[in-house]
């Protein structure tokens, strides 16, 4: 009898979504993709108020160097994170703190065994990552030592839900062809950090209805094949123009502090083979229908 993970259980449910409309065109329109360093629109600090630093420069100048005031660990996951309070100048800010790092081989319940690695490192990979893609919904993350230990810190998204607790509390600020766009570049993204860990814990919603995705620690396997190519059907239009753009010497320089040379050559594999698979879907159906901006 075949058993699933948690991450083909979402995948099983997301393709029963994008299912049931995918005889829908994608919404077309103005694109509200506001690029990376255009996220602190969403952000805001410890009291909700707007985030008062503009640029992924300031966030990560303040991640590295604001006072730690206070630090707890929270229930969520199985890896132990950390609820960090920074203060600095007066602004005070909440942020996620993980330092698991482990590497072992682990038997599969068929006995093949299998190299397992669950690192704090990959959340700062799959954030530099994010900003070469273009993409904004990946919260600021950076590497920093926090009590004496080394881990990721990255920004608390105030007030937000996991889809869990969306669904729990019949959160409905975003429409089911909007959630199925969102989960569709969250899926594109998921196949090219090869992340076989997102749950319904590892995504949240804002008060403004925006998707976050979090928690990449076991992400970046070294397969160069898609993990779950079958289940992506459009790609958002500024994201698809980012994978085309992205060059394999720029993956190279900007990822290499985070990723192992097996984890950043497969994964520039999966990014070539990720272009040519929307390269396919766009020349049998057609751009209009497999393109689509928020």
């Amino acid at each position: 009898m075949k058993t699933f993970s948690l991450a083909a259980l979402f995948l099983i449910e997301l393709s029963a979504l994008v299912s049931y409309g995918a005889g829908l065109a994608p919404i077309q329109g103005q694109s509200d993709s506001p690029g990376a360093d255009r996220s602190s629109r969403f952000l805001t600090d410890a009291e909700g108020q707007p985030l008062l630093l503009e640029s992924y420069e300031e966030i990560a100048h303040f991640l590295h160097t604001a006072r730690v005031v206070s630090s707890k660990q929270i229930g969520q996951g199985v890896t132990g994170v950390r609820k960090v309070l920074l203060e600095k100048d007066g602004l005070r800010v909440n942020a996620v703190f993980r330092d698991v790092r482990i590497n072992e081989s682990r038997t599969l319940p068929t006995g093949t065994r299998v190299a397992f690695r669950d690192d704090y490192i990959f959340e700062c990979a799959a954030y530099e990552l994010s900003r070469l893609l273009g993409l904004d919904n990946v919260p600021p993350t950076v590497e920093r030592e926090i009590l004496g230990e080394k881990g990721s810190l990255q920004l608390w998204i105030e007030g937000a839900v996991t889809e869990t607790e969306r669904r729990d509390q019949g959160y409905t600020l975003l429409d089911e062809e909007s959630l199925r766009q969102h989960w569709q570049v969250m899926l594109l993204f998921d196949n090219l950090i090869f992340n076989d860990d997102r749950n319904r814990g590892n995504y949240l919603y804002d008060p403004k209805g925006k998707l976050w995705m979090v928690d990449h620690t076991r992400s970046f396997r070294t397969d160069e094949e898609l993990p779950y190519p079958s289940g992506i059907l459009y790609s958002e239009r500024r994201l698809w123009e980012g994978l085309q753009k992205l060059e394999s010497s720029v993956m190279r320089t900007q990822l290499q502090k985070y990723l192992g040379p097996s984890e950043l050559e497969s994964l520039i594999k999966r990014k070539d083979r990720l272009v040519e698979y929307i390269r396919e879907m766009i020349a049998e159906r057609g751009e209009e229908d497999v393109l689509f901006s928020f």
